[in-house]
Order: C-alpha cells, then sequence, then structure tokens
C-alpha cells in the first residue's frame, strides 16, 4: 500500500508512529528493528505470537525496572533475550495502535515508526503532527469515554465478559496485591489501594478531592501490558479529581507537586466487574505510575 498522508486514517496511523517511535527511541534498550516489526504484524494481522503470556509478562516486569534506573544506562542483552524483548515491545506498541482504533492501517503505523527510529525525515509538517495528534486523542476520547486514563465512563465501551474471566483477574489481582505489599515502601490504605512514592514532592501542596490537576502518568496490567501513557502521547493530562475512578481519587491527595508514586488500584476502585474497554478486563487491577506536575 503506498502511503497517503491525505488520507485521514493513514495520517493518524502515521503521527501516532512518529509519536511512540519517540518513546522508544528514549527506553533505556534499543530493539532489533525486525524482530520489533515481527511482533507487531502478529498483533495486526491477528496471528499467534511467538511469545508466550510468561516472556511477555516477564518483559513487562524488567522494562520497569529499566525505567526505574536512574542512571539512564542503556540495558544490553544476549541475542536471544534481544530478540524476545524486540517481539514484546512490537506486540506491545501495536496494542496500542489498536486501542485506538482497530482501523488503522499497519503500513501507515510502521511508516511512522521506522521514520523516528531510523532517524529519517518526517513527511508530514509540525503543525499537521500536532492537529492529527490532537484528532486522535479525540478519537481516544469519543470512542473510550477517557476510560483509560482514569476517568469515569458511562459503560458504554465495556464489552460482555464471562463470569470465569471476573474470576480469574479478581484472584490474581489479589495475589499481586499480596506480594506487591511486602515490597519495601508500599504502603496499603485502609481502602485498600497500595501506594509507592517514588519521588518526593511539595509536602505542602498536595491536592484534595475536588482539586484539579495536572499530570504525566503511565498505566498497565499486573501483566506488564501497558494500556495508556501521557508519556507516549507527549502531553500531559489535566482533569478534576472528582472525575476520576476512586484510587486516582484517593491516591493523587498523597502526591505533593512535583513528586511521583505508584499506585496499585484494586478492582473495586478501579472499574470493577464492568471493566473498560478491550484491553481491562472485569475485576482488573490496575498499576499507575503517576507524576503530579500541578495544581491547578
Amino acid at each position: 500500500m503506498a502511503l497517503d498522508l491525505n488520507d485521514s486514517a493513514q495520517r493518524m496511523a502515521y503521527c501516532l508512529g512518529i509519536n511512540l517511535g519517540a518513546g522508544i527511541n528514549r527506553l533505556p534498550f534499543k530493539p532489533n528493528l525486525d524482530e520489533f516489526k515481527k511482533g507487531f504484524h502478529c498483533i495486526f494481522a491477528n496471528a499467534t505470537p511467538e511469545i508466550t503470556q510468561q516472556q511477555f509478562q516477564e518483559f513487562g516486569q524488567k522494562l520497569n525496572e529499566m525505567l526505574q534506573d536512574a542512571s539512564g544506562a542503556k540495558a544490553e542483552f544476549d541475542p536471544e533475550t534481544q530478540k524476545r524483548y524486540s517481539q514484546c515491545l512490537g506486540i506491545q506498541v501495536a496494542f496500542t495502535f489498536g486501542d485506538v482504533s482497530p482501523e488503522l492501517p499497519e503500513e501507515a503505523a510502521m511508516a511512522g515508526l521506522t521514520t523516528v527510529l531510523n532517524r529519517e525525515k518526517f513527511l508530514v509538517s509540525e503543525e499537521t503532527f500536532k492537529a492529527t495528534m490532537k484528532e486522535v486523542q479525540d478519537l481516544v476520547n469519543s470512542s473510550h469515554g477517557g476510560c483509560h486514563c482514569g476517568h469515569d465512563c458511562d459503560g458504554s465501551c465495556h464489552g460482555g465478559h464471562s463470569p470465569e474471566e471476573a474470576a480469574k483477574n479478581l484472584a490474581e489481582g489479589e495475589a499481586y496485591m499480596a506480594e506487591n505489599a511486602k515490597k519495601d515502601g508500599v504502603q496499603t490504605l485502609q481502602s485498600g489501594l497500595q501506594i509507592e512514592i517514588l519521588a518526593a514532592g511539595d509536602a505542602i501542596r498536595k491536592p484534595t478531592a475536588d482539586s484539579s490537576v495536572k499530570v504525566h502518568y503511565r498505566g498497565t496490567l499486573i501483566n506488564g501490558q501497558e494500556f495508556d501513557s501521557s508519556y507516549a502521547r507527549n502531553e500531559p493530562l489535566t482533569f478534576s479529581l472528582s472525575q476520576v475512578i476512586p484510587g486516582w481519587t484517593e491516591g493523587l491527595q498523597h502526591i505533593g507537586v512535583g513528586g511521583k508514586a505508584r499506585l496499585c488500584i484494586p478492582s473495586h476502585l478501579g472499574y470493577g466487574e464492568s471493566g473498560a474497554g478491550g484491553l481491562i478486563g472485569p475485576n482488573a487491577t490496575l498499576l499507575f505510575e503517576v507524576e503530579l506536575l500541578d495544581i491547578l
């Protein structure tokens, strides 16, 4: 397929690829592009990945460790691990495209990604890029009701889930939180919310339940799969704490301006039995790294 940036879907896929490619370039490891493409393609083609669920979860945990390394040093792996992690990253990025819209074409998405990863000249102007990313964000908000970034939604984006899936997610989440509670620095609040302060902020300037805040955040499932990230969009989010899921409302009140924390949100403080969209299943436990930039 010849790239046609006059086509709205192709232009959005290309610009989102540029945006996510910039995030990949900031990661503490350099993926093998061929293996990355292989993982990326299998999601678009609805094919079975070579990567197992356990390997994908291992990658998510390792990626979190690398991102928390304050040294910023690039990680190096043996060839097999590099191959596996590159495929995992391709899968994770493809999920992000699918969550925006299943109609975004693979070829245009990969063109945007490789433009950045190969440090090639952009095929769109800065003005077009910014306008297109606004279209992408509007599409996300309209199709998901903003639910992946912590906002309450009206249930219209919830799919049908089986009781077995709900029970499985609940049990796995409870087991994860029981282990997480044992870690140094993790505080379990009376509500069941777990919070770990990663960077101390202003001890005085903390939001209330009614405050409007500006944040950067990254949300993942307990298997390491990312479902939303303001960092990936290069755009902080502004919202009122009265309009988000309870885990965010409570958790943000423990963070001072300039601070950063990791929230482990049990399902009853998240999206409960309904889930949210295609990635957040029923009774899912959610992990968020949240940076409080300002109180508005």
